[in-house]
């Protein structure tokens, strides 16, 4: 089954492209305030898988990208509550 639209006015293929570009976004401007190497290594990683993807599409790479984006969240999710966590401890 084949769809036809993502999030009512998308396209699948221009949902992925938003998600990349956003990702890569990230991995400019994340960092900009302060390194965080775990979050950088996890932007990096579904970064490449992007780059990858848009210069050689395929099923094979467009499964990369999406499985580095959705394990890649988690431990992106994990680090912004350590960091926010730290930032709190740190004006106390």
């Amino acid at each position: 089954m084949e769809v036809d639209r993502c999030c009512c006015i998308f396209t699948p293929k221009q949902g992925v492209y938003i998600l990349g570009a956003f990702t890569l976004w990230a991995l400019c401007f994340s960092e900009l305030e302060e390194f965080v190497l775990a979050r950088f290594a996890i932007n990096l990683s579904i970064a490449i898988a992007f780059i990858v993807m848009a210069l050689f599409d395929s099923a094979l790479t467009r499964k990369l990208f999406f499985l580095t984006y959705a394990i890649g969240t988690i431990p992106i999710f994990l680090v912004f509550v350590w960091d926010f966590q730290r930032g709190m401890f740190n004006n106390q």
